[in-house]
């Protein structure tokens, strides 16, 4: 596996990796599909992305991405960070290979800390971001999703030296 910086060209495939997890519900916050266009400017190219990788695996297939993002960040001091690996794949490390890479590109961009907001019932989402070192500092009660089931989302920091 090896990360590269996300471009045009594995828009189709992570947009597939993300309508997956999207499809299978439970681990993210996102609950509409993406075309390929909207895929592209959220998570690409948007005026808030600071960075976007890909995962690729050994054949050079994109099995996941990361990105930071600063749209809800007024200060410049954090962004949000938001990982997304094809869970069906058997990738073990993946998310790790990709932290590498964007909190070294965080720290370029002079940032002081991450934050992760994670479904309260995303266990997997929990332990990977605490596995790298973010800490819980925040959340946020009782947000709805689409059906109006009420779930926490959990605030994780993490201090980049």
């Amino acid at each position: 596996m090896r990360v590269v910086v996300t471009n045009g060209s594995y828009v189709p495939q992570l947009c597939r990796v993300l309508n997956a997890i999207i499809q299978a519900g439970g681990t993210t916050a996102l609950e509409d599909e993406y075309s390929n266009q909207l895929f592209e400017q959220e998570f690409v190219n948007g005026k808030d992305v600071l960075s976007s990788l890909t995962l690729l695996s050994g054949i050079g297939d994109a099995r996941g991405f990361q990105i930071l993002s600063s749209a809800y960040c007024e200060d410049g001091e954090w962004a949000d960070i938001g990982t997304y690996v094809d869970p069906n794949l058997g990738i073990r490390g993946g998310g790790t290979l990709l932290f590498a890479d964007t909190a070294a590109n965080a720290r370029k961009h002079g940032l002081k800390y991450l934050r992760a907001v994670i479904r309260a019932d995303n266990a997997a989402g929990l332990a990977y971001y605490s596995k790298m070192g973010f800490v819980d500092f925040d959340v946020f009660k009782d947000q709805p999703l689409k059906d109006g089931t009420l779930v926490d989302r959990i605030c994780k920091k993490f201090v980049l030296a």
